[in-house]
């Protein structure tokens, strides 16, 4: 029953921050972020046929704001550079796709679930910090 405590995983509030750091920022540009500014025209296209315009801008500044806050900021996050600043930007543009886009919704085909999560985990950077393992922790 020694197994069930869990004893032999450190406990480091460090480490999971990295962790969170890392998964998060490398999924939001891998899955969404570098899509966006690949496909840049493609991208505004299709919010402009969708009639997304969520923050009053147009959709060709919409899709570079977020493209900005998925890629430029999600990789700082992962380096825990300007960590804090990149987890703002990041939380500001989760909660325009999960409230404006997504219509906070949890249910559904093109529910903000996904978007919930990685504004969960841009609050917690922005709360907590980025931690020792980063390069905003060395100094």
């Amino acid at each position: 029953m020694k197994f069930l405590n869990l004893k032999f995983i450190p406990q480091s509030a460090d480490l999971a921050l990295l962790i969170v750091r890392v998964l998060a920022g490398f999924t939001l540009i891998y899955a969404h972020g570098w899509k966006k500014l690949a496909h840049f025209n493609d991208t505004v296209a299709q919010w402009t046929q969708w009639g997304l315009n969520p923050i009053g801008v147009g959709p060709t500044a919409s899709v570079a704001l977020s493209g900005f806050a998925e890629v430029v900021c999600a990789a700082l996050l992962i380096l825990g550079l300007k960590a804090r600043f990149a987890a703002l930007v990041i939380g500001i543009n989760l909660t325009v796709a999960f409230v404006a886009v997504h219509k906070a919704a949890l249910t559904g085909d093109n529910n903000g679930e996904l978007a919930f999560m990685y504004l969960l985990a841009a609050v917690l950077v922005l709360f907590a910090g980025p931690g020792k393992f980063s390069v905003d922790g060395r100094g």
